[in-house]
């Protein structure tokens, strides 16, 4: 390939390589010295982990699409191996046994994410066991998590455009028989992005409004439709309602017949209109 997807840099002792709170899509791998990792607190440095050659961080970026979470410095002169979302994926499809290193250390991290996940379901469910005996709605399933549900063809809802930019994107009218149906915006690479498990793929450009994971239709147990936002950066309006991008509601119920969803800041071109059937989503 012409461009170069993986390239080194030599970083100084007490230098700042990461910084919490920013955002970017760019992982490091350690190829010599030492960085550590670490969060602000009472204007103290936490060390969260200390890291050295063959290992990595900020890979998890490529995944949640969400600000950095901690900082990280270098701790003696460093050599760096830097990687872009687009450079891995282009790498995974022309090269793979260059990011199999990375893709381990991803694959860890996930499996312990789940043993956590494993022990919150179980704390989760001992909680909606008890809002069900007081006779309280169920908490609705996630997108990551709620298994596909079929929606039958008389229950379907309707994806509308509400711009130019939607038209273009779904014509008059898009049928929605399944969900979750997640919104994203469209990778950048030529090849397939491992990351993406968007159902429609926004053809957003510079500066973003849409996030690549930004928010999903989901039906909850009482068999109602809500929409949940995906860690997007900017979030979703509702019928005028901000839902996710930092507000303090990440879902929202879908009560009315029509809703209107703005993906981004109100003057995003990227809108549409939701129309349902009345009565439950399902059964």
């Amino acid at each position: 390939m012409s461009r170069e997807l993986q390239r080194k840099i030599t970083v100084p002792r007490g230098a700042v390589i990461v910084r919490e709170g920013e955002v970017d899509e760019v992982a490091y791998g350690v190829l010599t010295g030492s960085v550590a990792v670490y969060k602000e607190s009472g204007g103290k440095q936490v060390i969260l982990a200390r890291l050295g050659p063959g290992q990595f961080f900020g890979e998890m970026s490529f995944i949640l699409d969400e600000p950095r979470s901690a900082s990280v410095v270098a701790l003696e002169d460093c050599t760096l191996s830097v990687i872009s979302r687009d450079g891995f994926n282009e790498l995974l499809a022309s090269d793979p046994r260059r990011v199999f290193p990375m893709l381990k250390v991803l694959f860890e991290r996930l499996r312990l994410m789940n043993v956590r996940y494993a022990a919150l379901e179980t704390q989760l469910a001992a909680l909606q066991a008890t809002a069900a005996a007081a006779g309280l709605d169920p908490a609705p399933a996630s997108a990551a998590t709620q298994p596909p549900t079929t929606i039958p063809a008389a229950r379907a809802l309707t994806l509308e455009p509400g711009s130019v930019q939607t038209r273009a994107l779904i014509g008059d009218g898009l049928r929605i028989t399944k969900l979750p149906f997640r919104f994203g915006r469209r990778p950048s690479v030529v090849t397939d992005d491992v990351f993406d498990f968007n159902d429609l793929h926004v053809p957003d450009a510079p500066p973003y409004v849409v996030s690549r994971n930004h928010c999903a239709l989901v039906v909850d147990g009482a068999a109602r439709y809500r929409l949940q936002d995906r860690g997007s950066t900017l979030g979703t309006l509702v019928n005028g309602v901000r839902v996710g991008g930092g507000a303090t509601l990440d879902e929202v119920g879908l009560d009315e017949p029509r809703s209107t969803l703005i993906l981004g800041h109100p003057k995003s071109p990227w809108r549409f209109v939701l129309t349902q059937p009345a009565g439950p989503a399902t059964g």
